[in-house]
């Protein structure tokens, strides 16, 4: 993930047989979406932390500093405060990504989207495959209203 995020250089470890940008270095001046940021690790915490501390960060197997200006927008599924309290996630790099916090319900506690998120994959099937669907049966609504939606539909 640090190489991924943060690049390489050259001979940095086995395999690294190129110095590569990284995210953070691609995106210059754009945007980074950090999904499931409640999975990583606590050194990734730390780099995470230094980043928007100082809008910095180094290459791995690098030690000079690069710049990083993009907004950064990190998604969870998890209640990241519990996670400060339980010790798992740390409170300042919580407390710096959580500028700005849209909490998005389950799908199983709006089901008034089912129908237009139905539309939607319709349109984007029809669209992508050359398809002309118009339309579900009514039987397959009831399904998908009746159903125990866990989590949030991602859309394309």
């Amino acid at each position: 993930m640090e190489s991924e995020l943060f690049g390489h250089d050259k001979g940095s470890f086995t395999g690294a047989i190129i110095q590569k940008q990284g995210k953070f270095e691609v995106v210059q001046d754009g945007t980074i979406l950090l999904d499931e940021i409640g999975d990583i690790s606590p050194n990734m915490q730390t780099r995470l932390l230094r980043i928007l501390d100082k809008r910095e960060y180094e290459r791995v197997g690098s030690n000079k500093p690069l710049r990083m200006d993009a907004r950064i927008i990190a998604l969870t599924n998890r209640d990241l405060s519990a996670e400060v309290k339980a010790g798992n996630f740390r409170a300042d790099l919580y407390y710096r990504l959580r500028v700005m916090y849209i909490h998005i319900p389950p799908l199983r506690e709006r089901k008034e989207d089912i129908l237009l998120l139905t539309r939607y994959f319709i349109d984007i099937s029809n669209e992508n495959f050359g398809k002309h669907i118009k339309d579900v049966n009514d039987r397959v609504i009831d399904i998908l209203m009746d159903y125990d939606w866990r989590g949030n539909v991602r859309g394309a």
